[in-house]
């Protein structure tokens, strides 16, 4: 939320913003309910270029091994091999995209890598398509449907080009859903960076996708 609000506020200050819809939803682990609605909502999906998810942005640790990859590196040989150059460290945010939204996820990958200090977004492309051919892809392989545990899962399954940027939750924190998962557990200057990013990719149009 926080992150999300600071978009707004930095995307209102422009002078010529683009057209970004800041959507806030609800229900996510009650079965994407909001995220849902929105995204069949013909109207609303109509003229979307693309959907930017943010999920649990704001754990980042330089402790070395705080990063565990779990079926990830399996999945996305790039950030097995970022994790094990920083000795598993949970610096990074994660773009997962699929083709469709790959140049976004590069976009924001560039405005991470402009930041200083730089932030490491990694582009993370699952392997399915949008729409029912994604679907019959995670009928045949299960492991992926791990991937689709926020809320741009309902613009995927609609065919809408969506991302998710994340920190990684429990692969990091030890504290995710816990009680001890505090206020002062977020980095506060890298959750700032996030939002630049997402904002700065907002203002840009896709990284080609070659």
């Amino acid at each position: 939320m926080a992150a999300l609000l600071e978009c707004a506020r930095l995307l209102g200050e422009l002078d010529d913003p683009p057209a970004v819809a800041l959507a806030v939803v609800d229900l996510e682990e009650l079965g994407k309910i909001g995220s849902g609605a929105l995204a069949r909502d013909r109207a609303y999906v109509r003229d979307l270029d693309a959907v930017i998810c943010l999920e649990s942005v704001g754990t980042f640790t330089d402790r070395p091994g705080s990063q565990r990859l779990g079926g990830l590196g399996l999945v996305f040989g790039n950030v097995a091999r970022h994790a094990r150059a920083h000795r598993y460290r949970g610096d990074f945010a994660l773009a997962v995209c699929r083709t469709s939204s790959l140049g976004r996820a590069r976009s924001l990958a560039t405005a991470g890598r402009a930041l200083t200090p730089a932030l490491p977004i990694l582009p993370a492309r699952d392997p399915r398509p949008d729409g029912r051919r994604g679907w019959a892809v995670t009928a045949l392989f299960p492991l992926l449907a791990h991937l689709d545990r926020s809320d741009h899962a309902p613009f995927w399954n609609r065919g809408v080009p969506a991302l998710m940027l994340t920190t990684t939750a429990s692969f990091r924190n030890p504290r995710y859903h816990r009680d001890s998962d505090r206020p002062e557990e977020i980095d506060y200057p890298r959750l700032t960076a996030v939002a630049v990013a997402v904002a700065a990719a907002a203002c840009s149009p896709p990284s080609p996708v070659r």
